[in-house]
């Protein structure tokens, strides 16, 4: 694939390759310390502030004060008491961020976890160089970049506008820009789009879908959703909508001529779940196997409604990936 950048903006020649190997380890270390799995993205910093103080997982606390208009946070280490403390500046704290000027705290914040993470403020500023501390705000700029917007979501994303996306990924039109920049992808900016689910990223959709089997939301008449998500099918089927194998017992049932599992007796048709209250608005709609709600109705289906999948939000796990080696963590 042919690289597109900007050689002139190109941020990650100063930064040594040793020390961006550092910051994917730190970054995996954090995803997992924290538990961040496919649904906490996009990213809202100021969430994420809240659970870090909550759980203690680092020693930590912060709050908004007025700063000087040059800074929108500063962030310390307290030795005497083990403890980093950020403070806010109030005067830039507009939540929820709506505007791109407004979003551009929501990288601040994390590029101030990154000076946390990273471990840059165990040393004193007096004891650095010049040369050092622009290399660890450089640090800092790729673990926000990396955190907020990582490089698998901005692959899988309709680039409708950078606006667009920057809202999604909640940072401003000059961080996305950036971040395509570095990862010498700005061909994305007009790549094709593919229809998607504006909420849960779903790419498939049955021909007479009126709902989002993944998540349950109304699809319309042209999903526009911005991040693009593949949802494996977990149950594969026959073209007659049946599942080939028991989704609870694994039973084998290609030879199967009941609506059940011979062995457990569970169904074998992925059934919007109001087709068994026997209603007279039931909907008798058989689903695709890894549908958690009804493309008819919205409803929940009776695979989703007896344990048989998991909520959308934790059925694409997060992947981190190492992006200075191109491996998977």
């Amino acid at each position: 694939m042919r690289e597109s950048y900007m050689p002139k903006y190109y941020t990650l020649d100063y930064i040594p390759g040793y020390r961006k190997q550092y910051i994917d380890i730190r970054l995996q270390w954090f995803v997992k310390t924290y538990e961040l799995k496919n649904g906490d993205w996009p990213l809202d910093c100021v969430s994420l502030l809240k659970r870090m103080k909550k759980t203690q997982k680092i020693p930590f606390t912060y709050g908004y004060v007025p700063l000087p208009n040059k800074y929108d946070a500063l962030t310390g280490y307290v030795d005497s008491e083990g403890v980093y403390i950020m403070q806010i500046n109030i005067n830039k704290a507009k939540y929820p961020f709506e505007y791109s000027k407004d979003r551009r705290l929501n990288f601040t914040i994390a590029h101030e976890i990154g000076h946390i993470v990273l471990e840059h403020l165990l040393i004193p500023r007096s004891l650095k160089t010049g040369i050092e501390l622009s290399i660890e705000e450089q640090e800092a700029n790729e673990f926000a970049g990396r955190l907020l917007m990582p490089e698998k979501m901005l692959c899988n994303c309709n680039y409708y506008s950078i606006d667009s996306v920057a809202q999604y990924f909640i940072v401003s039109r000059s961080a996305l820009w950036r971040r395509l920049n570095n990862i010498k992808r700005l061909d994305l900016l007009n790549s094709r789009k593919i229809q998607a689910c504006s909420q849960c990223g779903n790419m498939h959709f049955s021909v007479f879908a009126r709902f989002c089997g993944i998540c349950g939301q109304p699809i319309g008449n042209k999903p526009s959703g911005i991040r693009r998500v593949y949802y494996p099918e977990v149950y594969p089927m026959d073209q007659c909508k049946r599942v080939t194998s028991c989704p609870r017992c694994n039973n084998d049932l290609r030879r199967n001529v009941y609506d059940k599992c011979s062995i457990c007796g569970t169904h074998i048709f992925n059934f919007c779940s109001s087709f068994f209250d026997g209603n007279a608005d039931e909907c008798s709609y058989a689903n695709p196997g890894n549908c958690r709600f009804c493309e008819m109705c919205g409803r929940p289906t009776y695979f989703f409604e007896k344990g048989l999948l998991k909520p959308w939000q934790e059925a694409d796990g997060f992947c981190y990936v190492a992006e200075s080696r191109g491996e998977y963590i």
